[in-house]
């Protein structure tokens, strides 16, 4: 690559070691290796430090740092993003994995682009086992790789809301360390916030192609912060505070009221599917029901269960004026 623009990959680590071997290996296969990759773990009590350390054995530009006590990813990632070396930088977490072109194809827009501030494109979704459940149904800015101005950004998020993917983006460094990096006040939210600001102020590059893969896992960051009503609350008071008042010139009302709807349609959405869990968990129990009767009405009664999730969630949509048929055609197709 003509006038080496420089990379960090930065990962964060704690108690991941089952998934650790496969995400390193995603980064080291890349066709575009990064200048360093630095790790940091967490105060893990598995073997994950072993694991780390066998890669940086094999390899010169593999770091690791260890805390002595669990500080917390957030603490985590301003602490890499203070330490790295690069240009540009990207986060993984040590259970998600990178797909073939990620690093090689961001960079070659962003040293075409240099005025923007970060390049991201779309994301898959697997589970535990790392099977692939679907591409991510965010936005499409784009439909062919390249560079937005800030005009663009502001008016592509007030028609469409954001499609930044935290595990997706490379940044360059100098635009996160002007806003002071991560807002820790925002929890799983900041890097989202992050991408919007700098995208307003600087513009950015997108790939319309999923590049990285995010684990859905129980209790991971993003799930528990969505999930827990006051958490969610607070980032949405938080995130709205900064976008009207310290960030007012940069964040037009019209997108600050737009994200506000989506996030309260969302948080009830969350909310709906965790009851309609909780009751497919409870009806289960009639399946073993010594009762015939009881079973066979059992899956009449699981298919209602579903038909009234399905009218809460177009209830919420309309209710926060959300755009059902975009949203909807966005799904089947992604």
């Amino acid at each position: 690559m003509k006038n080496h623009i420089t990379l960090s990959v930065l990962m964060t680590n704690y108690n991941h070691a089952k998934y650790l071997p496969f995400s390193i290996q995603t980064i080291l296969d890349q066709s575009r290796q990064p200048d360093e990759i630095i790790v940091i773990d967490d105060a893990s009590t598995d073997n994950s430090v072993q694991i780390i350390r066998e890669y940086q054995k094999q390899h010169a530009n593999f770091k690791l740092l260890q805390n002595e006590s669990n500080m917390g990813i957030l603490h985590n990632i301003n602490r890499l993003l203070n330490i790295a070396s690069s240009k540009y930088v990207c986060f993984f977490s040590a259970d998600d994995i990178v797909l073939p072109g990620l690093l090689e194809k961001s960079l070659l827009l962003l040293q075409k682009y240099p005025e923007a501030a970060i390049c991201s494109s779309q994301s898959a979704q697997i589970d535990g086992k790392g099977e692939t459940l679907r591409i991510l149904a965010t936005p499409m800015p784009l439909r062919i790789p390249g560079y937005m101005t800030p005009d663009d950004v502001k008016n592509k998020l007030c028609k469409t809301g954001p499609w930044f993917m935290g595990n997706t983006t490379v940044y360059k460094r100098e635009s996160l360390l002007s806003i002071g990096g991560f807002n820790e006040q925002l929890y799983s939210f900041c890097d989202g916030f992050a991408s919007t600001l700098i995208s307003l102020n600087e513009g950015a590059c997108f790939i319309p192609q999923p590049l990285a893969a995010w684990r859905q896992m129980d209790g991971g960051f993003a799930s528990h912060n969505q999930a827990s009503g006051d958490r969610s609350m607070m980032v949405t008071k938080n995130a709205l505070d900064l976008m009207r008042n310290k960030y007012s010139h940069i964040f037009p009302e019209k997108y600050a009221n737009k994200w506000e709807r989506g996030r309260q349609a969302a948080w009830h959405i969350v909310q709906a599917e965790h009851d309609y869990n909780n009751n497919m968990k409870d009806l289960q129990r009639y399946r073993r029901s010594s009762i015939k009767i009881v079973r066979i009405f059992t899956p009449f009664f699981s298919g209602v269960l579903k038909i009234i999730l399905i009218f809460k969630k177009i209830f919420l949509m309309v209710r926060y004026r959300q755009p059902i048929v975009r949203i909807a055609l966005r799904k089947l197709f992604s």
